[in-house]
């Protein structure tokens, strides 16, 4: 199995909800991709980025306009 695969098998670790998941590279390209397609599935999805300014920017908004919450 690839180590991409795990991304997708639910978790079981106390705590943490059977979709949840950490995309990293969350304010471009295929990472972004990511973080929208998950949450749009149902995910809770933690959006890992360097740069929190630029995060804010671009993916506060495009959350609100998909009708998401997001800190």
């Amino acid at each position: 199995m690839s180590h991409v695969a795990h991304l997708w098998a639910p978790l079981t670790t106390d705590g943490v909800r059977e979709r949840s998941v950490l995309a990293t590279g969350a304010t471009g390209g295929i990472g972004r991709v990511t973080v929208f397609r998950l949450a749009g599935a149902g995910w809770d999805v933690i959006a890992g980025t360097r740069d929190e300014e630029k995060a804010r920017a671009l993916l506060l908004p495009e959350m609100a306009a998909r009708g998401g919450g997001g800190s």
